[in-house]
């Protein structure tokens, strides 16, 4: 972890003996100290940086001031910044604000009065840097959870990862309550607040889906009719279908044939499929889904379609990946997560197409079991 304390402090002063005398009282409360009169300011010029700017109004002004912490910030965006201000101005105080300075003295001051500006600066310097550094963490316990969860081929999500994420989300939430602590860049290089927000958003987003996903676990195949599974998975989404005011129109020219599969695992593959294409086609008047079924070399192939609005062909290809860019909801995202590690886990594949305001087209398709055994479709 990097060094958090805040000691190094650089003078800007352009009374020689007020700058030595300050440099002197800093040193003497163990404070490194670089000193300067004047002239053009390099934050890079003081050995090892600067963690504090004491900034006297004579030496830089207005623009130039403004120009000088925005060297600073660039160098280091938590940086504290303290003005000796040498009139009671309103405005000056303003724009002091406004450039996120820590405090403002109006002169005389005591040495007293000034090593306690500096000291509490240090504080506040020292709390955003830890306050950072535990965002810097969390950021990345929260991207290394997203990983975990988003990866290509049929991901495994590991128990921890819901309390990790509840770990969290509980730091997360407190440090919203107190985001002021690293709220300092006006430039927005930290942004305080608002990362913090977008963090979290990341991470309910998160939640949601590993509260909703479940993982298929162990499959055992065998010959399994797909008739039976269909009408099972059709039989659940019925009442769905007849609340959004849904035809289903399912189609399979003959018998089908049995396939290698487990009937529980195709059975909520199929539903999970379903559900979501009802919830599309319930978004138009007159909407339906159409179940087309085929046979072809050694596969049996069923193919879901809605007529809702669809997607564009880069939001569809990037659907049935855990934690993928899109509008749907977690539930509705784990259910076609779900369904398509089901179909894997059992050899098959689950693929989909889409266009914008042509609906979505769903691929279903898994190895014929050896024997010849057929079914019809109840419906």
């Amino acid at each position: 972890m990097a060094d958090l304390r805040a000691r190094r402090v650089l003078l800007l002063e352009p009374d020689p003996e007020v700058l030595q005398r300050t440099r002197r009282l800093l040193i003497q409360s163990r404070f490194e100290v670089h000193a300067a009169s004047g002239g053009p300011i390099d934050p890079t010029d003081a050995p090892g940086g600067v963690d504090i700017a004491v900034i006297d109004q004579a030496v830089c002004d207005g623009p130039a001031r403004a120009a000088v912490v925005a060297a600073l910030r660039e160098h280091d965006p938590l940086v504290g910044v303290i003005l000796v201000a040498h009139s009671g101005d309103e405005r000056v105080a303003a724009n002091a604000l406004r450039q996120g300075l820590d405090d403002y003295l109006i002169p005389p001051l005591s040495d007293e009065e000034l090593l306690a500006s500096v000291r509490e600066t240090a504080a506040r310097v020292e709390a955003r840097r830890r306050t950072a550094d535990e965002v810097d963490q969390l950021r990345q316990r929260l991207s290394d959870l997203e990983a975990s969860a988003g990866h290509e081929g049929s991901p495994r999500i590991p128990l921890v990862a819901r309390d990790l994420a509840a770990q969290t989300s509980h730091r997360l939430e407190e440090l919203l309550e107190d985001a002021e602590r690293i709220t300092v860049d006006p430039s927005g290089v930290l942004q305080g607040a608002e990362r913090l927000k977008v963090m979290m958003g990341r991470l309910r987003s998160l939640q949601a889906w590993l509260a909703c996903y479940q993982p298929t676990g162990a499959v055992t195949v065998g010959p399994t009719s797909f008739a039976r599974a269909l009408d099972e998975a059709l039989a659940t989404c019925a009442g769905q279908a007849e609340a959004g005011g849904v035809e289903l129109r399912p189609q399979f020219d003959g018998p089908v044939p049995r396939v290698l599969a487990e009937p529980a695992c195709l059975e909520r593959a199929l539903t999970g499929v379903l559900t979501f294409s009802i919830q599309e086609a319930a978004r138009r008047d007159h909407g339906r889904v159409s179940l087309l079924g085929s046979v072809e070399d050694k596969h049996v192939r069923m193919v879901i379609a809605d007529n809702g609005r669809g997607t564009s062909p880069k939001a569809a290809a990037e659907m049935l990946h855990f934690l993928s860019p899109g509008a749907e909801s977690p539930a509705t995202r784990a259910l076609l997560l779900g369904a398509r590690e089901r179909v894997e886990a059992m050899g098959g594949s689950l693929s989909v197409q889409a266009e914008m305001g042509k609906g979505h087209r769903f691929r279903i398709e898994l190895r014929t079991a050896p024997d010849a055994s057929r079914d019809y479709l109840s419906r």
